[in-house]
């Protein structure tokens, strides 16, 4: 036999493979959500096996998993949560007119910071519940937030810096840990108000090293 004619036989096969190739899956709902880190919003289909009671407004999960064949990319592996609900019958995994699609969830009930800003909703209606409820508990480390008064500007500029968005791999990780340690650091010797604003600026590091499952 020719080797031309066994690449045409092997051709034949694989093509005959993933003609069959079916991929299990399950019927979603198509939700709007946002990143719990950064601005990235979009329409996504959340699978409903992983809500058997039904995705609600606020829910906080994390894409293991999510391609097709024209979108894979910046949703992967991010904590996002839901900000609009929206008709349930989308495909969130098996074979679509699109091509194969994968799709894997988990459901989580950490924190989820952006969720916790009303302009991360507008102009949608800032939610009660949800993640918001998760976020309510006062943090152990002696932070007043109400004591700096640019506490909200400081973190959302912080958690939007460009490690939080970088295609590095050890981003934003790397970053994550070593201002953790900064932070620590300087708390020797700073006076009050300086000691105040470091435990708060070490509550959202390490709120974002859980998000982004770093070991620091």
């Amino acid at each position: 036999m020719k080797k031309s004619q066994l690449r045409n036989i092997i051709r034949e096969s694989i093509k005959q493979l993933m003609t069959e190739q079916s991929y299990t899956g399950g019927i979603g709902t198509m939700c709007n959500i946002k990143t719990c880190s950064g601005g990235l919003s979009s329409t996504f289909c959340v699978p409903n096996s992983a809500y058997p009671n039904g995705v609600q407004i606020g829910d906080h999960f994390k894409i293991d998993e999510y391609f097709d064949q024209l979108w894979n990319g910046p949703l992967t592996g991010r904590h996002v949560f839901v900000r609009t609900v929206g008709a349930s019958g989308c495909q969130a995994g098996g074979n679509t007119t699109l091509g194969a699609v994968w799709t894997t969830i988990t459901p989580l009930t950490s924190c989820c910071q952006n969720c916790t800003d009303p302009s991360d909703w507008n102009p949608l209606p800032f939610p009660s519940g949800g993640c918001t409820t998760s976020c309510t508990t006062p943090p152990a480390s002696g932070c007043d937030q109400s004591a700096w008064s640019n506490y909200t500007n400081w973190s959302n500029n912080w958690t939007n810096l460009g490690p939080f968005n970088s295609s590095n791999p050890n981003q934003p990780c790397n970053f994550i840990c070593n201002k953790i340690q900064d932070f620590t650091n300087n708390l020797v010797g700073a006076g009050p108000v300086q000691t105040n604003q470091l435990n708060c600026k070490l509550d959202v590091a390490n709120q974002q090293s859980q998000i982004h499952n770093c070991t620091c």
